[in-house]
């Protein structure tokens, strides 16, 4: 009985993105991507339309909202979705809350390797990215962390 429940929790839950996966792990995932433009990868899987971009050959963020209606509008993902989907890809880490938005809907978390944010007004997405995806953003705007700080944060991962 055991095994039924494990093998359900595994294969039963919502399109899952997976931070770290190759391309090739992400296609068994999530099926053959919709649409590729050169790094990022498009795939529909469970009324979810997932965008998977890759850095150095990983999968280093994720997008998703529900697939649109025939008016063009996805439905917003609820806070058990959002729970669920977070849940998933912490690794057995925690997610923090930093931030919300009530009037806009927006949320952000972070937990020791990733940050997410909800954007709850019209796109309903949820992203969530590598703590490396983000800093190399920041650092392309030139207000990211320096070298020192990201080889400290890397060597106390998991303290």
């Amino acid at each position: 009985m055991k095994r039924w429940i494990v093998f359900l929790l595994l294969f039963a839950t919502p399109a899952l993105a997976r931070i770290g996966e190759t391309r090739a792990q992400c296609e068994v995932r999530y099926g053959k991507a919709t649409q590729v433009e050169g790094n990022t990868t498009h795939h529909h899987k469970a009324g979810y339309a997932l965008r998977c971009t890759f850095h150095e050959g990983r999968c280093d963020s994720v997008s998703m909202t529900h697939r649109k209606d025939p008016n063009g509008r996805a439905a917003p993902i609820t806070e058990g979705e959002r729970t669920t989907l977070l849940a998933s890809l912490s690794g057995g880490m925690t997610w923090t809350q930093v931030g919300e938005d009530k009037d806009s809907g927006a949320v952000d978390w972070e937990c020791p390797t990733m940050e997410a944010f909800y954007s709850g007004r019209d796109a309903h997405l949820l992203f969530v990215g590598s703590r490396e995806f983000f800093d190399r953003r920041e650092r392309a705007k030139g207000t990211g962390p320096s070298d020192a700080e990201r080889d400290a944060r890397k060597r106390l991962e998991g303290f």
